[in-house]
């Protein structure tokens, strides 16, 4: 009796399973999944555990990843991205600025604008970006700016500074 008992709770523990996707290799930040990437593993139904389920293959496929992952490592959907943001070479950085240096009105995502360190040793020193949010009150500004991984350094260090001057660019 014990035995059979046993067995029964040996099958149970099998049919609570769900088949879900792991990594079949290590795939680096920003690689873009492959079917050969993929590979099916079991685990307990209603684990917690974030997963894409197996038969889900097909919305994994060709969906770059936001971190690496490691051979066996689950593929949730928190590591996939339609598009990589920020993208390869690419960096976003907060800036932080009085009235007057971001632009109170019209200024919004996807706005083409030049960042400039007003300071006087910088002076004719400007990086290209692109605003992808703006937040704060008319006295204290904030835009998050997407530039250059190269010109990163500079936007931020003028941003703490207090020096940075965001100008909208018109060509939208």
């Amino acid at each position: 009796m014990v035995g059979l008992l046993a067995g029964v709770a040996v099958v149970a523990v099998v049919r609570e399973s769900e088949a879900v996707i792991a990594a079949n290799r290590d795939v680096p930040r920003g690689e873009s999944l492959a079917i050969e990437d993929l590979v099916q593993v079991q685990i307990p139904t209603g684990s917690g555990l974030a997963s894409v389920p197996w038969s889900r293959q097909a919305d994994v496929v060709g969906k770059p990843l936001t971190s690496p992952v490691e051979r066996g490592q689950l593929i949730s959907p928190g590591l996939l991205r339609s598009v990589l943001f920020p993208a390869p070479g690419m960096a976003v950085i907060e800036v932080s600025g009085r009235e007057g240096q971001i632009p109170a009105d019209g200024l919004g995502a996807g706005d083409r604008v030049l960042v400039l360190d007003g300071s006087d040793d910088a002076a004719g020193t400007s990086v290209d970006g692109e605003i992808v949010r703006v937040g704060g009150t008319a006295q204290h500004r904030t835009a998050q700016v997407l530039v250059r991984v190269a010109d990163g350094p500079v936007v931020a260090r003028a941003s703490l500074a207090g020096r940075a001057v965001i100008v909208l660019v018109e060509d939208r």
